[in-house]
């Protein structure tokens, strides 16, 4: 099951994003869509958490943009397969839950990550709850996996257990 997050919420969205001056609260939906992700896998992380992780992989360009490459490193158990630039309705079926990304003009953007989660609804990020997927145009996909092979962490748990 996926629990949707807000990159709005008091808690993180002041944090600054990877090594730039933007922060979670206005740039962090791809950081916030990989947190949602990796819980749904059994992980217990902020968005702190993965802004963090990602971090200490070298894991940002440009500042704040994901490389894709570094997400399995930063945390174990996810693993990039691929990052389309149009919408494929029929590899994002085949990979659910899948980070979209969306026409972000509808709040005040260009582009915007969100998680597809099957049954036409999706996590979004900026408003961390569960939309229908037709409230944005879909423009791209990534697909990350979680793979088996890799265990959890023991430590993965996070201060998400002790804020909840």
């Amino acid at each position: 099951m996926i629990v949707p997050i807000s990159q709005r919420d008091d808690r993180w969205k002041d944090i600054k994003l990877g090594t730039s001056d933007k922060t979670i609260g206005t740039h962090g939906c791809t950081v916030v869509s990989l947190t949602m992700l990796a819980n749904h896998y059994g992980n217990n992380l902020t968005p702190i958490d993965v802004n963090e992780k990602l971090k200490a992989v070298s894991g940002f360009s440009n500042g704040n943009l994901v490389i894709w490459s570094k997400i399995g490193e930063a945390i174990p158990g996810l693993k990039f397969e691929w990052r389309g630039y149009t919408y494929d309705n029929e590899k994002v079926a085949t990979a659910l839950p899948c980070l979209v990304e969306v026409d972000g003009t509808r709040i005040g953007g260009t582009k915007h990550w969100v998680l597809y989660l099957g049954n036409q609804q999706m996590a979004d990020p900026w408003f961390g709850n569960i939309k229908a997927t037709t409230y944005y145009p879909p423009t791209g996909y990534a697909i990350i996996r979680y793979d088996v092979s890799v265990p959890i962490p023991p430590d993965s748990s996070s201060e998400l257990e002790r804020i909840r």
